[in-house]
Parts: structure tokens; C-alpha cells; sequence
């Protein structure tokens, strides 16, 4: 978003595994790789493209999927060093906190039931877990932050969602305060 970076995804053929890739660009030198066999991803870039997270998703030998790893890339760092998150349920959204080092994701359980919501912080050392919330029904599958960060709508939107919202902020304590 900021930098002349470029993320790039191959998806896996034959023999060679499916590759993510950051290019810098006009000069097009490799910055750093990472391959993968059997699975499925997605890319969410953190608003001042300080981090990449690649949210992959294994899948088994007939498509089903699996667990699922959040392998968050630090821009910043040298050699951009990798935190890598695993989710045991499955994930329905990924959203970073506009400029900030937080994210929030929505899952549920295998059954498609049980639905959270889960703040996580990027630390200096660590990517930790620090509020959990059970979401009242299963049809909250967006999230969006404020444009200062700390405070979001968690929102059921689309198809058959009931429209319902969810106020809310992570205070600068990590503390979550469910608004409205």
C-alpha cells in the first residue's frame, strides 16, 4: 500500500507448489518467498502495508479443507521475518485495524456454528490473541474499523444475513468494550 512492494501468488501446478512473493518493483528483486503444497490463500495488506498477512487454509487430497494459518510477513524488518498464527476454527473474515498493528477475525466452529470474534496484537516479539468475543448469531461476516482504528462494526451483511451490527472498541489496553 505505501511501498513499491508487490504480492504476488502462484497457485500450485503439477509438481511445483503454489508460491507467494514479494517483489519490489520497478527492479523486480525477489525480497522474500514462501511455497506451499495443498492449500488455498488469501493476502490482506495492513492498511500502511507494515504487514501481509497470508491466510492459508490446508486442504486435503479430495478439497476439503483443514486448519488454518495465519503467516503474518513485517515489512519493516529485515529479512521480513514471519509470525505464523494457527486457527483452529474456520475463518470467515480477516480484517487489520485501519494504520494499527491489530487485526480481527470472525470463525466458527467445523459445523459452520459457535461464532467469535478474536482481536489479536502484533507485538515486538510475538503475535498474541487478547479479547474473544461469542458473536450472537452466525451471521456477522464483516468487520470494519474505524478510519483511527480502535473502534469497529462488526456486521452481517448479504444474502440471507439478518443485518444485525455489533459497536465496538479495542481500547489502547487491548481491552474490548462492546458499545451498542
Amino acid at each position: 500500500p505505501k511501498d513499491n512492494i508487490i504480492a504476488l501468488w502462484t497457485v500450485e501446478h503439477h509438481n511445483n507448489p503454489a508460491r507467494l512473493v514479494l517483489v519490489e518493483v520497478p527492479s523486480r528483486i525477489e525480497l522474500a518467498a514462501r511455497s506451499r503444497t495443498q492449500v488455498q490463500c488469501k493476502m490482506h495488506w495492513q492498511s500502511e502495508g507494515d504487514f501481509l498477512c497470508l491466510l492459508v487454509t490446508k486442504l486435503s487430497k479430495t478439497g476439503k479443507k483443514g486448519a488454518t494459518n495465519l503467516e503474518i510477513f513485517r515489512i519493516r524488518e529485515k529479512n521480513y521475518p514471519v509470525d505464523i498464527v494457527e486457527v483452529k476454527d474456520t475463518v470467515k473474515a480477516f480484517h487489520w485495524e485501519t494504520g494499527g498493528n491489530r487485526f480481527a477475525l470472525i470463525t466458527t466452529d467445523d459445523t459452520g456454528h459457535k461464532p467469535k470474534l478474536h482481536f489479536y496484537v502484533l507485538g515486538e516479539a510475538k503475535c498474541e490473541n487478547v479479547a474473544n468475543l461469542d458473536l450472537p448469531s452466525n451471521s456477522f461476516n464483516e468487520i470494519f474499523w474505524a478510519p483511527g482504528g480502535q473502534y469497529f462494526v462488526c456486521a452481517a451483511m448479504g444474502g440471507s444475513s439478518s443485518g444485525d451490527l455489533l459497536f465496538g472498541g479495542l481500547m489502547p489496553d487491548n481491552k474490548l468494550e462492546i458499545l451498542h
